[in-house]
């Protein structure tokens, strides 16, 4: 990232109810319509088109002089997008759906050659923090939203590759989609809504996911079922939340096996 001028660490977004973008309720209230329209496949009367724009930029502002003090938002309500310049060229769009919600955050230019899309990096310094002040980010394929005030994006994390589940919502209700991290070479990819995972109220677990990657190292667990008959220690390698509970990938060093966290016992709940 170094060879994009001005471009620096990326503090959290926080609650965007905590930002200025709270003191326009009237616009707050028009995008939630927005998204219940979506996912219900409605059509209602349109937006200000200019104003929905320039709300969205209001909400990115802060995020982007954090990013590049020398970039700008601007509005192209032409091509459907925001555009995020600096004084030669732009460096982000953010493509607006027919729906009138953000649905891409893509780099482009000098930034695309420097920071690909799938790059960690441009997880990092730019997609997560703009989708978190944004509020909510639209999933055209399988007509869902992640809205940021419901959930949260995940950090990278300390153990690759990994999985990690994030909540969006549909016509359904609240489901999960995941992101998936590589190491070599180092990138991410939204991955589609993991299969009935549609939820309305997670069980309580008895361990967090930091419980089980405490220091980045997964926590080693030993099987408690005795119908399984395995015997060996084995450390886990990720973690998949369901309405059951928590399901885990364990690695008992010649194979993988998935299991429920009630099969299991960490050894040490220190490790």
């Amino acid at each position: 990232m170094g060879g994009v001028d001005g471009m620096g660490e990326i503090p959290p977004v926080g609650n965007p109810e905590d930002s200025i973008f709270s003191n326009d309720p009237m616009m707050a209230d028009t995008v939630d319509k927005l998204v219940k329209n979506a996912i219900n496949y409605k059509q209602d009367s349109a937006p200000i088109v200019e104003d929905l724009y320039d709300h969205y930029i209001l909400r990115i502002g802060p995020v982007i002089e954090k990013i590049n003090k020398n970039w700008v938002c601007k509005a192209n309500t032409e091509k459907k997008r925001i555009e995020i310049c600096n004084p030669k060229q732009a460096q982000v769009c953010i493509n607006i759906d027919d729906n009138y919600l953000a649905e891409s955050i893509l780099p482009d230019n000098e930034l695309a050659r420097m920071c690909p899309y799938h790059s960690s990096e441009f997880y990092t310094m730019i997609w997560k923090p703009i989708v978190e002040a944004l509020g909510h980010l639209y999933f055209r394929d399988e007509n869902c939203v992640f809205l940021s005030k419901n959930a949260s994006l995940p950090d990278l994390p300390h153990i690759v590759p990994s999985k990690i589940g994030f909540t969006v919502v549909s016509r359904k209700g609240e489901c999960q989609k995941s992101l998936s991290f590589s190491e070599d070479p180092k990138c991410w990819i939204v991955q589609p809504i993991i299969k009935n995972r549609f939820k309305i109220n997670l069980k309580r677990t008895a361990f967090t996911e930091l419980d089980y990657f405490d220091n980045g190292k997964g926590a080693i667990v030993i099987c408690i079922a005795p119908e399984l008959d395995i015997k060996a220690t084995g450390y886990v390698e990720q973690i998949i939340p369901t309405e059951e509970g928590n399901q885990l990938d364990i690695n008992f060093g010649n194979h993988v096996i998935r299991l429920h966290e009630s099969k299991i016992e960490k050894v040490n709940a220190n490790l």
